[in-house]
């Protein structure tokens, strides 16, 4: 059976750039006249085989500096000050990108809304400190602290 380098995504056979073994029938009467794969020589397996490595190093140093953030983030207070009613609600809320603001005025850190879960209560709407959540990555999170205070 030909090992091939599939140059687009073919279903139930692999995705682009995958070396997969596929009948030679197949890979000659639809693969090869469609261009969807071509046969792997020892310079595409060693091309792929160094493009792999680097994406992998690209990958952990994402993971690493999202880990560095979460530690700078860890248990921070940020705080806004507001004008109030009599009942203590204030005349606006802290939403996403107010806290994306803080962060970035404070931390110089770009973040993204959906990096923010103000989950279950939503935006701050009364004079009040609270917990938020930060998820930067599936096992990367981290709390801070969001106060709204009386001006």
């Amino acid at each position: 059976m030909p090992r091939v380098l599939l140059l687009e995504h073919v279903p139930w056979v692999g995705k682009k750039w995958e070396v997969k073994e596929v009948k030679h029938w197949y890979a000659s009467n639809f693969l090869f006249p469609k261009n969807l794969a071509k046969i792997v020589t020892a310079q595409d397996e060693k091309k792929l085989m160094q493009d792999k490595k680097s994406q992998e190093a690209k990958r952990v140093e994402l993971i690493e500096k999202r880990h560095e953030i979460a530690e700078k983030l860890n248990w921070q207070v940020f705080q806004f000050t507001f004008k109030t009613t009599w009942s203590w609600k204030i005349f606006w809320s802290v939403w996403e990108k107010d806290i994306l603001q803080k962060i970035k005025s404070k931390f110089k850190i770009e973040l993204a809304k959906k990096h923010i879960d103000m989950w279950p209560d939503g935006h701050l709407k009364k004079v009040w400190e609270r917990q938020v959540f930060i998820k930067l990555w599936k096992d990367v999170h981290c709390k801070i602290t969001v106060k709204a205070v009386e001006k």
